[in-house]
């Protein structure tokens, strides 16, 4: 599978900016020398990326016993953070986690894939990526052995270094489409979606046979604005797209109309995708709040939660390229409704799976 294009050949610097030639990322690009990506490549003293990660990644080192030229540990220069491998929630025995830097913004990611034991099918593995990986990928791992099914699918967290379930600086920074003042850093989703197209999937696949006609993405809350921006603005990857709870509150609703002009677009998919939304149906307050109501239920009232995703729903359900299937969950809370709306996209997908082989007849015996 090949998704990949040169991100760093479109790259600009500001005039008279200190650049970093030799000895830079891949594809021939060069990086500030003061640049979050540069300060990590002194740090560690590797002369590339590749070699960066390799000297990160290799079998029992840990990175907290970097030091610089004076024996000291240069944390103030390591803007992603030395990492702790003990504190993922993912590094189990099911997962191989590795780390990758993105080098347009020199922050770290763990990356943890389950790659099943037996050989590939004759198309490649379906395969799910999970955004907040350091928590999804391990319940969508679960969900999978309970029912035998963990040896059929490749699975790839998306989370990062020192986080047991979320980290939530990095997700503002990550998942949203558009930049609000309130929350410095933000607006990288675009930046994130490269990321992930371009380096993660091309890592997972140089290793593993994917299938790319089954090729699924979840992601919840802030996460499902960045599903959203692979859907609308990087529509040749994915075909299953799991938006769940999205939080189209974000800066003041201000995606919504990128939304709506996807949603008149003539041009279509080159093939056809299936998108879910879901949400909890205790998301959103019902009836009169009294004045004493706790700020959390006058919050929840003003993101409109439910009524977000039925309109998202009808609005990308009037493009002819997508099959749209909105599910209200009853009696979830917006944390409850990542659990669900993950388990629900998971049994809709392979259904469909299951259904597809049973008809051609390449089900697994």
């Amino acid at each position: 599978m090949r998704c990949c294009r040169s991100r760093m050949s479109h790259r600009h610097t500001e005039p008279g900016a200190s650049l970093l030639t030799r000895n830079g990322p891949p594809h021939g690009g060069s990086v500030r020398v003061d640049s979050p990506w540069c300060q990590l490549w002194q740090a560690y003293g590797a002369p590339s990326r590749t070699a960066l990660e390799r000297h990160i990644n290799r079998p029992g080192h840990d990175p907290r016993a970097v030091r610089d030229a004076r024996g000291a540990v240069p944390e103030d220069r390591i803007v992603s953070s030395v990492i702790h491998p003990a504190a993922t929630a993912a590094a189990d025995d099911a997962f191989e986690t590795t780390y990758r830097i993105d080098t347009a913004t020199g922050q770290c990611y763990e990356i943890a894939v389950h790659r099943p034991r037996g050989p590939a099918p004759a198309g490649g593995f379906p395969a799910l990526v999970v955004f907040d990986g350091n928590h999804t990928a391990s319940l969508a791992r679960e969900w999978l052995a309970t029912r035998g099914l963990s040896e059929q699918v490749v699975l790839v967290g998306i989370g990062y270094p020192n986080t047991r379930d979320f980290n939530i600086v990095r997700r503002y920074h990550d998942f949203t489409p558009i930049a609000d003042p309130a929350y410095p850093g933000s607006g990288g989703a675009s930046r994130f979606a490269d990321f992930v197209i371009d380096d993660v999937l091309e890592h997972v696949a140089g290793r593993i046979a994917i299938d790319a006609s089954r090729l699924a993405v979840f992601g919840h809350s802030l996460g499902a604005l960045a599903v959203l921006t692979l859907l609308m603005d990087k529509p040749a990857v994915f075909t299953d797209y799991w938006i769940a709870s999205p939080a189209l509150w974000w800066a003041d609703d201000s995606y919504k109309p990128y939304i709506a002009t996807y949603a008149r677009a003539k041009t279509e998919r080159r093939r056809r995708a299936h998108v879910l939304v879901t949400v909890g149906a205790a998301e959103q307050p019902v009836g009169p709040l009294g004045a004493d109501a706790p700020a959390r239920a006058l919050r929840q009232r003003q993101r409109r939660m439910v009524d977000n995703a039925r309109w998202l729903g009808a609005r990308l359900a009037s493009r002819a390229d997508l099959t749209v299937i909105p599910q209200l969950i009853p009696g979830a809370d917006h944390g409850q409704a990542l659990r669900r709306g993950l388990c629900f996209g998971l049994g809709q997908w392979t259904a469909n799976r299951r259904r597809a082989e049973l008809a051609t007849g390449t089900a697994p015996r």
